[in-house]
Order: structure tokens, then C-alpha cells, then sequence
């Protein structure tokens, strides 16, 4: 892979010795594909290597799982790892609404930098089948629902998470946190960085260096998934 194709292959026809002079002895075409960015180029070449294990090409010849996030179809999006980048069937037999970002290392602490990163930006991190009440909800008579309901989590009770649960944010509010999990997953915002940077200043002024350390820790953390 190269973004000057022409001067990776002459650098190849011009080897005269070791690994470069065994390709040309035993090469017998020259064939190249266009790839729109340097990101897609890397992933075909990746799984060109896996399909046809190539003698020449050791790096990327050993199994690797690979681990999907997923953005659910549900009222209050959550952030969740996969191992299947298929997407979700509905009871009905319909297809979620929902979006796949990656692929990423399936690393055993991806789940945990997920659950950092929607903690940051306000996502709910509870269980799918956690019931929703929005603030600007109304039932099915019309009538908007009481301002607060009993939180059904102490993520909620405490203010960490925004509390769609509960009824404690609107629906607008909280689509804001899951447009800014996007921005940041598809690489075109720093939002939760720019957030921890804050709280962590804001923590060394009050002398509160532990918890600066834990946001200082927190935005490694969420740099290396960006």
C-alpha cells in the first residue's frame, strides 16, 4: 500500500537482493486497486493477507478478533461492544435503527473505556430493558409526565447520568450527548477530551489531585479509542 504507487513498485523492481529479489522471482503479475483514504487501504490489505496467506507477509497472517461499538436503535441510545457487526433484530423481525463504529482491538477494557466515554457525554449505561420517561414525554392521554420519577439507578441519583429513566432530561438533551458520541467516534470531535481537560484543570485548582489523576487517566483512555 502505498499513496505513490509508481515509487513502491519501482522500489520493488529494483531490488536486487533478499526478500525484494524472491517476490520478483516468483512474481508473475502486477495488479493495483484504488482505495478512497489511507485507513481503507491499510483494512484491504489487512484482509487481503488473512484470505490468501501470503508466505511474505507474517505480521498480519495470525488470527485477531476485532470488536465493533455499537450506537443502539433504543429511546435513549446506549454505547455498547460487539464481536458481531451484524445488526440487531427488533422483536417484530425489523432491523434496529441503530450505527456500528470500527473495527477496534478487541481488548477486554474497550466495554470499560465505552462506559467512561457515555458517563462523559451523558449516555445511560443501564440494562436495554430499562424503561424511558423523558421530561417532555407525555403518556398516552396527553398529559406530560411528573417532572420526576424515582431514579432506577444510583448513576441517576447522583447526577452522573442524565436519568432518561426518570424523566429527569428531555429527549432533545439527551440526542445531544448521542450526536456528540458520534462527532467523537467518527473522528470529527474532541467534545469528551475538551470536557475531562476542564474538569481535570478545575480539580488541580482545588488541590484535588487523586481526582485529577482519575480524569487525567479517563482521557488516555478515551484518546487511544479516538
Amino acid at each position: 500500500k502505498s499513496v505513490r504507487i509508481r515509487d513502491r513498485l519501482l522500489a520493488w523492481l529494483r531490488s536486487r537482493e533478499g526478500k525484494g529479489l524472491e517476490i520478483l522471482r516468483v512474481a508473475r503479475e502486477v495488479a493495483w486497486a484504488y482505495a478512497p483514504n489511507e485507513f481503507e487501504a491499510v483494512l484491504e490489505e489487512f484482509l487481503a493477507i488473512r484470505e490468501h496467506r501470503p508466505r511474505f507477509n507474517v505480521v498480519h497472517r495470525r488470527s485477531r478478533r476485532f470488536a465493533w461499538v455499537r450506537l443502539t436503535g433504543e429511546a435513549a441510545p446506549r454505547l455498547v461492544a460487539t464481536l458481531n457487526p451484524g445488526s440487531g433484530v427488533t422483536r417484530r423481525g425489523g432491523r434496529r435503527e441503530e450505527r456500528l463504529f470500527g473495527p477496534f482491538p478487541a481488548r477486554k477494557d474497550l466495554p470499560r473505556v465505552l462506559v467512561e466515554l457515555a458517563r462523559t457525554l451523558g449516555l445511560r449505561d443501564c440494562a436495554a430493558g430499562t424503561p424511558i420517561h423523558f421530561a417532555d414525554q407525555s403518556d398516552l392521554l396527553g398529559v406530560l409526565l411528573p417532572p420526576v420519577l424515582a431514579p432506577l439507578c444510583p448513576r441517576a441519583e447522583m447526577g452522573s447520568c442524565p436519568g432518561p429513566c426518570a424523566a429527569l432530561c428531555s429527549e432533545a438533551a439527551y440526542r445531544e450527548g448521542v450526536e456528540a458520541a458520534v462527532e467523537f467516534l467518527e473522528g470529527r470531535s474532541d467534545l469528551p477530551l475538551e470536557r475531562l481537560e476542564m474538569r481535570m484543570a478545575q480539580a488541580s485548582r482545588e488541590s484535588a489531585f487523586e481526582t485529577a489523576a482519575r480524569l487525567r487517566d479517563r482521557r488516555d483512555r478515551l484518546e487511544a479509542l479516538r
